[in-house]
């Protein structure tokens, strides 16, 4: 395996029994099949350490980065847009770094102490289901790299499929992306952060999920997800504040969309939501704010169902008799719980979000 690094301490930290390093420029090492753009948009103008060393492993080449200016994943599919063509079976891992993210680029603080890995692997050939089973895959991994630490058998879990967890605590997250032509599956990118030493100082927030917010308002009358606007790219808490991703559209949200659209077919005059995070205590404070609560099941979702929202907004009213204020489920499977807050327009939806505040229980 070629190792390439800015700093033979920290190679040195990951590595044992590491040759003789050669240094240089990235525009001048010039190794077999490692286009420059790589190398520059790892290391930039800093002076690159290059060695090798016998590894029973599958990866040939390791790209060590002693603190990352930007996301090594983000950096890996751009050279890939760009039709750079990046060698089979490589490893960059950064001991810390900034612009690192997850899921739905929500900010993943990259601390010293901690794993931040990306991978890239070209199988070239048909896997079965492998986009869904993909980070599923990385998660059962951790978990079993866990479990053979001495005193951690047996206490880390898989949570939303994208997260692993220990005594319900979150230490590490995945993000994934493939390219497939014509069902073979050509280039696989896997992105891991795992908190091993340092736990990153990132303030919670009580009603932001981890899927993020969003907040829909349909047109008089709505029979179409185009007829609803809400916010492009959701509402997501970074680690300053909470900000919105993109402006407000119509179209651009097929989950609160379909709560709207279901909670109007059975009383037109509820045309907006709002999701927030699903906690014990959110769910009290609801019900101290004398909010009238639907709730649905997933584990009783037909086979047959095409919107999951749909069914369960309509499942929730058809149980109690009417359109609550607010409808919630308990998650399931890869699924994060929830609570959706309704209204008749998002003046309303504002006023009983006003109400739970107050309502709050602390």
């Amino acid at each position: 395996m070629l190792i390439f690094s800015d700093n033979i301490e920290y190679a040195d930290s990951l590595f044992s029994g590491l040759g003789e390093w050669n240094s240089g420029k990235a525009s001048g090492l010039d190794p077999d099949n490692i286009p420059e753009q790589l190398l520059k948009g790892l290391y930039g103008d800093k002076k690159v350490l290059k060695t090798s060393k016998e590894s029973k492993t599958c990866w040939q080449y390791a790209f060590l980065v002693e603190n990352a200016p930007a996301s090594h994943y983000d950096l890996l599919l751009e050279l890939n847009r760009q039709g750079i063509v990046l060698p089979d079976r490589i490893l960059c891992l950064a001991g810390s770094g900034d612009k690192f993210h997850g899921q739905r680029n929500r900010p993943w603080a990259a601390v010293s102490g901690n794993i931040h890995l990306t991978l890239v692997f070209k199988p070239e050939r048909k896997i079965n289901n492998f986009q869904a089973c993909f980070p599923a895959l990385a998660a059962v991994s951790v978990v079993e790299a866990i479990d053979g630490i001495k005193g951690l058998f047996g206490r880390a879990g898989i949570k939303w499929v994208n997260d692993v967890v220990i005594d319900k605590v979150k230490i590490a997250g995945f993000i994934a992306y493939s390219q497939c032509l014509s069902g073979f599956i050509q280039t696989a990118f896997l992105g891991i952060g795992l908190n091993i030493e340092t736990t990153p100082e990132v303030e919670p927030t009580r009603f932001v999920p981890e899927v993020g917010m969003n907040f829909a308002y349909a047109l008089k009358n709505a029979k179409t997800l185009d007829e609803i606007c809400a916010v492009d790219g959701r509402i997501l808490k970074t680690k300053e504040k909470v900000e919105t991703c993109g402006g407000i559209k119509f179209g651009v949200s097929q989950h609160v969309a379909s709560i709207v659209l279901a909670a109007m077919s059975l009383d037109k005059d509820v045309r907006s939501v709002v999701n927030i995070r699903f906690s014990k205590k959110n769910l009290e404070m609801c019900k101290k704010a004398g909010f009238r609560i639907g709730f649905f099941d997933r584990k009783n979702e037909p086979k047959t169902t095409t919107s999951t929202m749909e069914w369960g907004t309509k499942q929730a009213i058809k149980d109690i008799g009417f359109v609550p204020d607010i409808i919630y489920d308990e998650g399931g499977m890869g699924k994060e719980p929830m609570i959706r807050l309704l209204g008749e327009n998002p003046k309303d939806v504002l006023f009983k979000f006003n109400r739970l505040l107050k309502s709050d229980i602390r």
